[in-house]
C-alpha cells in the first residue's frame, strides 16, 4: 500500500506452505554504512541533509499511514545504485507496526539495540515516535 520514492515497494508475496517469497523493488546499491564506509569520513552537512531530507519523508508517509518502522538503521538504509548521486530507500519492514489509529500504542521490545529508543528498553508503551529516535 505504500507508494513512496524513498521507500521500497513491495509488489507481491507468494506464501506457500514451506515458504513466503516477497517480490520487492530491484535496489542494487549499498546500504548507508557501507556507503559512508567507503566514501571515508568526514560525511558533511550538505549530504547528511540531503539523506535526512528523504528518510524524513519516507516516515512522514508511513507514519501518517499509521506504519511504525521499528528497526531504523543504516543498514536498512538502501541506495538504488552505488554512483554517487542516487535515490536513498527505507527497507526491511520485518518489524514494522501498523497501528489501528495515530492514539494506540506498541510495547513489544524490538529493534536493533543501539538504535531502540529508551522507552522500548523501559518497556515502556511507545509510538511511532520512536522511529524519530532512531532518525536521530
Amino acid at each position: 500500500q505504500v507508494e513512496h520514492p524513498n521507500c521500497m515497494r513491495l509488489f507481491t508475496v507468494y506464501d506457500e506452505p514451506t515458504r513466503a517469497c516477497l517480490i520487492l523493488e530491484l535496489v542494487r546499491g549499498s546500504n548507508m554504512i557501507d556507503r559512508m564506509d567507503k566514501m571515508g569520513l568526514p560525511y558533511s552537512e550538505q549530504e547528511a541533509a540531503k539523506v535526512l531530507e528523504g528518510i524524513l519523508s519516507a516516515m512522514r508517509c508511513l507514519h501518517s499511514m499509521h506504519i511504525t518502522h521499528r528497526d531504523l538503521k543504516p543498514e536498512n538504509l538502501m541506495y538504488a545504485s552505488d554512483v554517487e548521486v542516487s535515490s536513498l530507500f527505507v527497507c526491511d519492514l520485518g518489524l514494522a507496526q501498523i497501528l489501528r489509529s495515530g492514539s494506540d500504542v506498541m510495547h513489544t521490545v524490538c529493534g536493533t539495540p543501539g538504535f531502540m529508543a529508551p522507552e522500548i528498553w523501559r518497556r515502556q508503551p511507545y509510538d511511532n515516535k520512536a522511529d524519530m529516535w532512531s532518525i536521530g
